[in-house]
């Protein structure tokens, strides 16, 4: 049997399972924090830096052509924590407890700091919501905020609709010339510490609690060192309750960039509510043929958020399924801009083409991932396929076909180069159509009349909000489909060449006597 990494990950979430058991008998309450919300944290943590390591073992076993799991008995290392399989023992290492307790003292004294030397600010800061993980490109857009700003206040989604102010994490600090509710920063929640007004004795209170919260961790530390994987949540402990108590803050918003962590803080929120926003819809693991195994991303079980906002009914209804706690609402594509709609030439048919960054075997297994659906041969086969296409459809609808390529990022060192530049050298022949990878995609899909992405990218999910037909291609006719439209949705999934034509011709026919 090949070994796939969904194998490996249903294989490592049951090694998570005894993991889980074996801290049910070790943990005890820290802090503010109760015993099953600091297990969930550690388990959380526990995914994020074993999963890489227990795909290293799988797939040097595969290798060595045993095919199995790493045994019950054996020692799973780690760079902070060796796990014994089977059995769900977790050791840390000297070094990590050393570096644990460094890290920790120095957030500890970082937020001491932002205790002592305040900030004043004319505004009152209560009711305050902080925003992790939009990413820069999506805030700034030709040095201004107005379309960020602009889809808090007319998008889909109610938790930003808010006066505000809003903290957002950002790589440096600013102050939106828009709208003075709207505040930048590396890390929001010191920015509002600093400027929120406590008053003298608040300070003096919290400065007590903060100093208080050392001993606390130390003691839990020397009952069990398996806390150390959390030193720095731990860090933080007495202002976020406090500015929690006080009515500072009123959200905490994470987006998919922070899916497989949220600290320990945001568990134990007594009024403020945290919410997950998912600007993707792709966090699933790709399912090949023959076996047809299903699995789910490891840490998506450990996600602990009052609310989550995402795409489709589809989405939410597999988020229910995997989380019990936390409401889920659907309410379309999330891609931090308000539509912007074009029209389709007559002139020509553009087909608008979404690819994903090539990268190589030991890139996905750096991962956690033992078989990459992404590779550089698989994306370039994605391609000539595509180009094989437009000369078909030319000769049949006696138009020309053009190809308008918008790769998903810009090209960094992870990535396969040449892949990035058989793409240009294309555009430069004028077979593909390159545009920026910060084109509005609402513009860009609404000047197609199909769209192709590869499996199984979000960009289709816009395109059917759009009325616009789409098609995710598999190139290799190795996977089979497993994405999560809705009922009534246009999406469909076209596995080698010849169903990629058929496909492609219906859906062009149809929207040809629809819209032309």
């Amino acid at each position: 049997m090949h070994i796939n990494s969904n194998h490996s990950n249903i294989a490592f979430g049951r090694e998570i399972d005894f993991c889980r058991d074996w801290l049910n008998l070790k943990s005890i309450r820290a802090c503010w924090y109760s015993r099953p919300v600091i297990i969930e944290r550690i388990l959380q943590r526990l995914v994020e830096v074993a999963q890489t390591p227990y795909a290293r073992a799988v797939k040097n076993l595969q290798d060595s052509s045993v095919s199995a799991m790493p045994p019950s008995g054996s020692i799973l290392k780690t760079k902070y924590a060796h796990i014994k399989m089977g059995a769900g023992d977790i050791v840390v290492t000297k070094k990590q407890l050393i570096n644990s307790c460094f890290e920790y003292f120095l957030h500890w004294i970082f937020c001491l700091s932002a205790i002592i030397f305040v900030k004043n600010d004319r505004k009152c800061m209560l009711h305050s919501v902080l925003i992790y993980g939009i990413g820069g490109e999506n805030v700034f857009k030709d040095g201004s905020d107005e379309g960020l700003i602009e889809y808090f206040r007319l998008g889909p989604i109610r938790a930003l609709r808010g006066d505000g102010p809003f903290f957002i994490e950002y790589s440096r600090c600013a102050r939106s010339l828009i709208n003075e509710c709207f505040t930048y920063s590396k890390r929001p929640h010191v920015t509002l510490l600093r400027t929120a007004k406590f008053g003298i004795f608040g300070r003096i209170r919290l400065l007590a609690l903060h100093c208080s919260s050392i001993f606390s961790f130390g003691f839990c530390m020397l009952k069990n060192p398996v806390y150390s994987l959390i030193s720095r949540d731990f860090a933080y402990a007495a202002i976020f309750s406090e500015m929690d108590r006080r009515g500072f803050i009123d959200s905490v918003i994470f987006t998919t960039t922070n899916v497989l962590s949220q600290p320990l803080w945001t568990r134990a929120f007594i009024n403020a509510k945290v919410h997950m926003i998912w600007y993707s819809q792709s966090q699933q693991i790709i399912s090949y043929q023959p076996d047809f195994l299903v699995s789910d991303m490891p840490g998506l079980r450990w996600i602990r958020v009052d609310v989550h906002w995402v795409w489709t009914n589809t989405y939410a209804k597999y988020l229910r399924s995997l989380i019990s706690r936390g409401i889920v609402e659907a309410v379309g594509p999330v891609v931090w801009s308000v539509p912007e709609i074009s029209n389709p030439a007559n002139q020509e048919i553009q087909v608008i083409v979404f690819d994903v960054p090539p990268f190589s075997d030991q890139v996905a297994l750096e991962c956690g991932e033992i078989s990459n659906y992404f590779n550089p041969k698989n994306l370039t086969l994605f391609i000539e396929d595509l180009l094989k296409l437009k000369k078909r459809l030319e000769s049949i609808f006696v138009l020309p076909v053009v190809l308008v390529v918008k790769m998903k990022r810009n090209y960094n060192p992870a990535y396969d180069l040449k892949y990035y530049k058989y793409l240009e050298m294309l555009g430069a022949l004028g077979q593909i159509r390159l545009v920026s990878c910060t084109s509005n995609i609402y513009s860009l899909i609404s000047t197609g009349r199909l769209v192709i992405a590869y499996p199984f990218t979000s960009p289709a999910y816009i395109a059917d909000s759009l009325g616009v037909p789409s098609i995710y291609y598999d190139p290799t006719d190795a996977i089979f489909r497993n994405d999560f439209p809705d009922d009534a949705s246009m999406i469909e999934f076209a596995a080698g060449s010849e169903q990629l034509f058929d496909k492609a011709l219906s859906a062009l026919n149809r929207y040809k006597f629809e819209r032309m």
